[in-house]
């Protein structure tokens, strides 16, 4: 009876311990949401878009923060993490954008807009620090699709890709250029949707 009461104070202790245990506090977390600031426009059309992204890519589809040290090589940081995947983020930014934009009647998620006039698809080829010999810099690769849902045409195709250096190696500096980069691809993308407005509009 006595080593059955000892067993079970053991569990107890084990599993109030377990439950107790505090996250790893030394983990610092980082998003991907650059401000964007876009000139005023009187172009609208009275669409709506659906956004979503493509085939995210497993270094870009979970919490960890790769970086790339070596050719073909990825290692994720230890103390840093994104607060959401990559490809949400840049999905809530994109959408965020283009709602500011008033390019569109509303820009939403595929999820929440299940039927809408156009579709923007995005897929991430790049996106993430590089350090190689003695150059530090973070490069940024996106492929964009625009598809016109009535008829099931493809009306762009857009990529784009820049490299940005990076001038403190500290991971907020690495996480603002990052952002850096990602507000470029944005506002990029966005005079690409105005574009396409004009001609919807003509």
């Amino acid at each position: 009876m006595k080593k059955y009461i000892l067993f079970i104070l053991s569990v107890f202790i084990l599993y109030s311990c377990s439950f107790t245990k505090p996250l790893n506090v030394n983990t610092t977390y980082y998003e991907i949401h650059p401000p964007i600031h876009l000139d005023k426009t009187n172009i609208r059309l009275n669409k709506t878009i659906s956004v979503k992204y493509s085939q995210c890519s497993p270094r870009f589809d979970s919490e960890l923060f790769f970086y790339k040290g070596q050719p073909y090589g990825f290692k994720p940081y230890i103390n840093s993490k994104w607060i959401d995947s990559v490809c949400n983020m840049l999905e809530s930014s994109i959408i965020d954008a283009i709602n500011k934009s008033h390019l569109f009647k509303r820009a939403q998620s595929i999820q929440a807009l299940s039927t809408s006039d156009y579709q923007l698809e995005f897929y991430i080829n790049k996106f993430e620090p590089v350090f190689k010999n003695n150059s530090k810099f973070v490069i940024i690769d996106i492929f964009f699709t625009t598809t016109d849902k009535k008829t099931n045409k493809v009306i762009d195709n857009y990529e784009f890709e820049e490299k940005l250096p990076i001038n403190k190696l500290n991971m907020q500096c690495i996480v603002t250029t990052m952002n850096k980069a990602a507000q470029d691809s944005i506002i990029s993308l966005i005079k690409r949707l105005k574009k396409i407005s004009l001609r919807k509009i003509n």
